[in-house]
């Protein structure tokens, strides 16, 4: 299971809260981490200051730390958070704003409370995960720091790559940090199968014959009826790797492409406004002149409002349009969301005894012990297929369906 994690701090903006959902389509995000959320949901996973949940064999701790806490809070509410991974089972990854400085996650210093958390890393045996010194904290006219860290047990280091903040504008004075945590036997299956399979709708008939006239097919010398089990398992690969071959020859590899998708308000408009605001944050954060700092910052809250209001003059608009498709067509996108929001799943119907015994023995009916070892003495002769039965089998493949494991497309056959 490979997953893409979006460790993100909304610092309870709603504007944030908003924008998040592009942003994670974006990076094709799986699972978010958020703290400082806009909005509070109950979860029987969740502290005061810290909120978790498992995912496969990881638990995943998303961790929020006010910077107004008192060297006293702060040391006991690590304590809480100490205990709480302590009592988790399996690996662990611990992210979040802990409001901390130390030298291991790129600031120039390290402090008290970055003393703190090294030391329950240390009992804890989690390992830092931030790399480099990019900044995660970012108001013009407040400095830069990086109180986003993320922690995870030393045992899936080498399954957490690709660690990095992202520069997009979030709405927020946070940067949000991306990461994959992956497994290696999963992306090796996926790879080797996304090599093998090709465009079906850029086939090249014309290449398919010249390969029939060019290329020797072939063939196993079935006359008798009978062949070795080795031989004909050797002709079938022969075969298998012909077609491959031929198919390799007349269609181009087919390409994957990541889904990004869109939150349903999202325009070209809104992108271009947010890219503005990210251009005139970053010249406010790095002009020294105050004055010219102060105009720049104007003008960056003024691009920020502007894109408060297209995005919500936008859903707006978006909500008008699918009440009236409502009103025009009841089984249309209106209806396509209330379904997938409520599923269509049913409980299902309580079933006596005896009808779960027959559902069983249908399902899983007992046979006598089967064996590799064949009878070749007392095996019944089948009877060679002729070639109008294997051009009427192949003529009711339908077409552009999933091919099998030799990975050969119906079209071809």
């Amino acid at each position: 299971m490979d997953l893409t994690i979006l460790q993100c701090n909304l610092n309870g903006s709603s504007f944030a809260h908003s924008l998040l959902p592009q942003i994670a389509a974006e990076m094709d995000a799986d699972v978010l981490v958020i703290s400082e959320q806009y909005r509070n949901r109950i979860d029987s996973g969740a502290g005061e200051d810290y909120s978790c949940t498992r995912v496969g064999s990881v638990t995943i701790v998303s961790v929020y730390l006010s910077p107004n806490n008192s060297a006293r809070e702060y040391e006991d509410k690590l304590k809480v958070l100490e205990d709480v991974v302590r009592d988790l089972t399996g690996d662990v990854i611990k992210a979040g704003d802990f409001n901390a400085r130390a030298i291991e996650w790129g600031m120039p210093t390290t402090n008290r409370r970055g003393r703190l958390i090294l030391q329950m890393a240390v009992r804890l045996e989690l390992e830092v995960v931030n790399d480099g010194n990019m900044t995660t904290y970012k108001r013009p006219g407040f400095g830069n720091s990086i109180p986003d860290i993320t922690l995870a047990t030393d045992r899936i280091l080498t399954r957490l790559r690709g660690w990095k903040v992202i520069e997009d504008y979030t709405a927020s004075d946070h940067q949000y940090i991306v990461f994959n945590l992956t497994n290696d036997a999963t992306s090796r299956q996926r790879q080797s199968m996304r090599t093998t399979r090709w465009d079906i709708g850029r086939i090249n008939r014309d290449e398919i014959k010249r390969q029939l006239r060019n290329v020797v097919i072939p063939s196993a010398d079935l006359s008798q009826g009978r062949a070795d089990r080795a031989e004909a398992e050797r002709s079938a690969n022969d075969l298998e790797k012909y077609l491959q071959g031929i198919s390799e020859a007349a269609m181009p590899r087919k390409r994957y492409r990541q889904d990004r998708r869109q939150t349903y308000w999202w325009t070209q408009e809104i992108a271009e406004i947010r890219k503005a605001c990210l251009r005139h944050r970053r010249l406010a954060g790095r002009e020294r002149d105050p004055d010219e700092r102060e105009a720049i910052s104007r003008e960056y809250k003024l691009a920020r409002r502007l894109l408060r209001q297209t995005i919500n003059s936008t859903k707006q608009r978006r909500w008008r349009r699918l009440e009236d498709e409502v009103e025009s067509d009841l089984w249309g996108e209106g209806y396509k969301i209330v379904t997938r929001k409520l599923g269509a799943w049913n409980p299902p119907e309580t079933k006596d005894a005896d009808t779960l015994v027959r559902i069983v023995h249908d399902l899983f009916p007992t046979h006598q012990d089967r064996t590799d070892d064949t009878d070749m003495d007392n095996a019944v002769e089948c009877p060679l297929f002729t070639v109008a039965e294997l051009e009427s089998a192949a003529a009711k493949l339908k077409p552009r369906k999933a091919p099998g494991p030799d990975r050969v497309p119906g079209e071809l056959l």
